[in-house]
């Protein structure tokens, strides 16, 4: 083990005559840098440094959650990840199961050897909500010259009923753009999913209403704007805080970017891979060097003002 390792010995010896005599001992020094372990030992002339030992790195691009968003079937539902490595130990917590219609919280813990492996960053992964959807109920079939009774528990054949209210998951198309629900306790929001293929200029809202409702705009989904071929500006609103993976990928003639809000923590994998070279971005000045690096991990080459 290291701890073992921290206990080692360089001994030194003088020969004479064919036998060797025991000078002094030389005590090694396990020094970690960067996940790399060093052994270095002291003589009275110089200093001798040998990799050790190096942790290996987890892969952890392929983690994600599966399914979450389901339809009540009266079944136990869960939520779980895909794509953890085979030596890392998922625990999960919370509201990892359920079988009623409802909107809940799963959360996950990873264990592995930290001996073996440097330390990966699953906080993306900690905790995710996710939804049981109540099932479409049928119609009442009303037959042509029958008499319509009085059921206080279902509408009439003369009376329309309310429109059901918008549940998670639901798609919705406002005003050319198209988007799917996220939560709808509390602050209901939505993830924008696309628009108009022809369209050059997006100005995502940062509200939206349907059916009387107002949703906000919190998120920019996967593949949203991926390979969009007219698409050259885009206006991204203060309510936005995640851009997803592939988002604006491939949008090769997307030249103006303008991140108004400084309420971002993720923008995924690719999100702005192969945008216009030219491309210029500007963000709030106080949030200029955070995002900067996550442009740049996302695949961005342009400028950013």
């Amino acid at each position: 083990s290291l701890n073992q390792k921290k206990n080692c010995f360089i001994v030194r010896y003088h020969e004479w005559a064919g036998s060797k005599t025991d000078v002094d001992r030389l005590p090694l020094q396990l020094v970690e840098e960067n996940g790399k372990f060093y052994i270095t030992f002291q003589t009275d002339r110089f200093s001798l440094y040998a990799i050790a030992y190096e942790k290996a790195a987890l892969d952890i691009s392929k983690v994600q959650w599966k399914a979450t968003a389901f339809t009540y079937d009266g079944q136990a539902k869960k939520v779980e990840l895909e794509g953890v490595p085979e030596d890392v130990k998922v625990t999960y917590a919370g509201q990892f199961s359920a079988t009623e219609p409802g909107t809940y919280t799963a959360t996950a813990t990873f264990d592995y050897d930290t001996e073996k492996y440097a330390t990966a960053d699953f906080s993306k992964f900690a905790s995710v909500q996710w939804t049981i959807t109540k099932a479409a109920e049928n119609p009442p079939v009303v037959t042509p010259g029958a008499p319509v009774q009085d059921n206080p528990t279902q509408p009439s054949a003369t009376t329309p009923a309310e429109p059901a209210g918008v549940v998670a998951g639901a798609t919705l198309t406002v005003a050319g753009n198209t988007y799917q629900v996220l939560t709808v306790d509390g602050t209901k929001t939505v993830a924008i999913t696309g628009t108009d293929k022809k369209a050059a200029k997006v100005t995502i809202p940062q509200t939206i209403q349907f059916n009387g409702e107002v949703f906000t705009v919190t998120t920019i989904a996967a593949n949203a704007f991926k390979n969009s071929k007219n698409l050259k500006t885009v206006v991204i609103p203060k309510t936005v805080t995640t851009i997803g993976k592939n988002a604006f990928s491939g949008a090769k003639k997307l030249k103006k970017i303008t991140i108004q809000g400084t309420a971002i923590t993720s923008i995924g994998k690719n999100a702005f891979k192969n945008v216009n070279k030219k491309a210029v971005t500007k963000v709030p000045k106080s949030k200029k060097k955070a995002y900067k690096k996550l442009l740049k991990k996302a695949g961005y080459k342009g400028k950013v003002k």
